[in-house]
């Protein structure tokens, strides 16, 4: 009996360590606008915040195609914290709006069916940090371009940040993506290269997740990048992670497994990396190993076609050390 008891807590404690809600920052652009100044719903428009305070637009500057939008991000936001991103729930929200003299309110539009508590239960109790702007007792904060006020601004909390793509990623110069790496994403991304080469978010329809802050030079050392879809899931795009290890390059190495969720075959990329040493591990949520080999090129084909459906943990090993674990679904 004893016996079992210390096997049972050492694979509770496996699966915790692998498994673990983290601290999560979500960033994404908000909504249509309407197409004319003319269209222009006149408020004053009210919202009633989870403290039971209120805030007063002008108006609401979403077109219709922004308002579903925006719902189906508020109906969906729990299960993608949750499930596809295991992170904690939402407990801060930080926009510019809404802003007395500002012309359009769409952040703060786009993002109230996430914050509304009878939309998205994985809401904590709002605000857990509140900063008045314009003597606004709201729950957002503002946002500086170089990303300094969204460091992460309590523990125990994922935090959600909605903005227009001018802070958050540039302006375009004559029709042309001119991503500008001091912005927002550019100044907390582990590096700016991966951004850079997605292109331009249109309105909210890609969501960037930033994980594992590091003090040290207030960054992020792990960025994923996801589509949602009209549907309501999420469809990975790719990832960037800075990986601490002496045997990895200077710059470190792009880690992509895709496609996730999968059907039958996860292919684990990496570019730049030493592959010397390196190998990979899947377990069950039990941490029984169910697939394991040595990676010995830069796409690694995994056959997951005899595994039964749900979720996998696949851990990328050098040397012995871990570099980086991943969790992949099978459905």
């Amino acid at each position: 009996m004893k016996q079992a008891i210390i096997y049972l807590a050492a694979h509770l404690f496996f699966i915790n360590m692998l498994c673990a809600q983290s601290e999560t920052l979500i960033v994404f652009r908000h909504a249509d606008d309407f197409n004319s100044f003319d269209d222009w719903n006149i408020g004053p428009y009210s919202y009633t915040l989870p403290d039971n305070s209120s805030v007063e637009l002008p108006w609401i500057r979403l077109n219709v195609a922004g308002l579903e939008r925006a719902d189906l991000i508020g109906q969906n936001f729990a299960t993608w914290l949750s499930n596809d991103l295991n992170a904690l729930p939402l407990g801060h929200v930080i926009t510019r709006d809404p802003v007395s003299t500002e012309s359009t309110q769409n952040p703060f539009s786009t993002i109230w069916p996430t914050i509304d508590q009878s939309v998205n239960t994985y809401v904590t109790d709002l605000p857990v940090s509140v900063t008045l702007f314009n003597d606004l007792n709201t729950i957002l904060d503002d946002i500086d371009n170089n990303g300094t006020s969204a460091l992460f601004p309590e523990q125990n909390y994922s935090t959600l940040v909605c903005m227009t793509w001018q802070n958050l990623w540039g302006f375009d110069n004559n029709g042309t993506d001119t991503f500008d790496p001091g912005l927002f994403l550019g100044s907390i991304a582990p590096t700016t290269s991966f951004i850079d080469n997605l292109g331009k978010p249109s309105k909210a329809e890609r969501m960037y997740v930033f994980k594992n802050f590091n003090n040290t030079n207030n960054r992020f050392d792990s960025l994923s990048v996801y589509d949602i879809q009209d549907n309501g899931t999420l469809s990975f795009v790719g990832s960037d992670n800075t990986l601490s290890n002496e045997d990895l390059s200077e710059n470190s190495q792009l880690t992509i497994t895709y496609p996730n969720p999968t059907t039958d075959v996860v292919v684990l990329a990496l570019t730049d990396a030493n592959l010397v040493g390196m190998s990979y591990a899947m377990y069950d949520l039990q941490g029984k190993v169910v697939a394991k080999g040595l990676v010995t090129q830069n796409n690694t084909q995994i056959g997951m076609q005899q595994l039964a459906l749900g979720t996998y943990i696949l851990k990328v090993n050098q040397n012995n050390k871990a570099l980086k674990t991943f969790k992949i679904i099978k459905k």
